[in-house]
C-alpha cells in the first residue's frame, strides 16, 4: 500500500480487492473519480474495511476501481488514521511541467489508460466463396510464460478487448512475444485460420524507398509504442 496525499479517496484496484476480499460485494456509490490525467470516471462500488495501524482502529471506506497503479492510503484515511511518518520507507514528489499538465488536461481522453472505441468506423471481411471454418487446436506455451499469458488474457478480458465465447466454429492459435518491458504481447496466428479463406485485398503497399524519400528534410522523429 503506498501512501497518496494526491488522493482524495483511498481506492483499490478491482484485482487486488478480489485477491484480498474474495466474494465479497459492494455497495454503490455516487462519488465520481478524476484521473492523473484529468479524466473523469465511476468506481466499481465502495466497501467498508476494518482498517488497524499500531494502536488505532477504524471502520473507513475502500474505493474499487478497475484498474490502477497500487493500493493507495488516501486524505480520508489520513484524517482518521495518524502515520508514523519517521517510519515511512520512501517518498516520490512528482514534478510535473505546468505546459505538460495543460496539455494532458486539454486532451485527457487521449491520454487515458483506458481503451477506447473507434466510432464511425465499420470494419468487413470479405470471405471467399463456400468457406469452411477452420479449428485450431491450442499450442503448447512454455512454463515461463504461462503465468504472464494468463496475466495478458485477463486484463484484455477485464478491460473488454476479448470474451469468452462457450462454443465457435473457428479457432485461432495465439502467439505470446515477449516484449522488451518483459511483458508478454498476445498475437493470433491468423494466417493459419481465416487469412487464408479471405479476398485478397490488392492495394499496392508503399516501397520501403518511398517511405524514406518522404522523409526527406525531417528534424524531429518519434516511436510510438502502442499498447492493445
Amino acid at each position: 500500500m503506498e501512501v497518496d496525499t494526491g488522493s482524495a479517496l483511498s481506492i483499490i484496484p478491482k484485482k487486488e480487492f478480489d485477491q484480498m476480499f474474495p466474494n465479497r460485494k459492494l455497495d454503490s456509490t455516487d462519488v465520481i473519480l478524476r484521473s492523473f490525467s484529468g479524466e473523469k470516471f465511476k468506481p466499481l462500488g465502495v466497501t467498508a474495511v476494518n482498517v488497524n495501524y499500531n494502536d488505532q482502529s477504524e471502520i473507513l471506506s475502500l474505493y474499487v476501481v478497475q484498474k490502477g497503479g497500487g493500493i493507495l492510503f488516501g486524505r480520508d484515511w489520513l484524517r482518521k488514521i495518524r502515520l508514523d511518518w519517521s517510519k515511512i520507507n520512501k517518498v516520490s514528489v512528482e514534478n510535473v511541467n505546468v505546459k505538460t499538465k495543460e496539455l494532458l488536461d486539454q486532451h485527457a481522453s487521449v491520454f487515458s489508460d483506458n481503451i477506447s472505441c473507434v466510432k464511425g468506423i465499420k470494419g468487413n471481411l470479405i470471405m471467399k466463396d463456400n468457406v469452411k471454418p477452420v479449428f485450431m487446436k491450442a499450442r503448447p506455451i512454455p512454463y515461463a510464460l504461462r503465468p504472464k499469458v494468463e496475466q495478458e488474457l485477463d486484463r484484455l478480458e477485464e478491460e473488454g478487448i476479448i470474451s469468452k465465447v462457450p462454443t465457435s466454429e473457428w479457432a485461432t492459435p495465439i502467439v505470446p512475444v515477449v516484449k522488451k518491458s518483459g511483458g508478454v504481447r498476445i498475437c493470433g496466428d491468423f494466417k493459419v485460420t481465416i487469412n487464408q479463406q479471405l479476398q485478397v485485398d490488392q492495394y499496392p503497399l508503399p516501397r520501403i524507398d518511398d517511405i524514406f524519400a518522404s522523409l526527406s528534410g525531417g528534424e524531429k522523429f518519434s516511436k510510438i509504442d502502442l499498447s492493445t
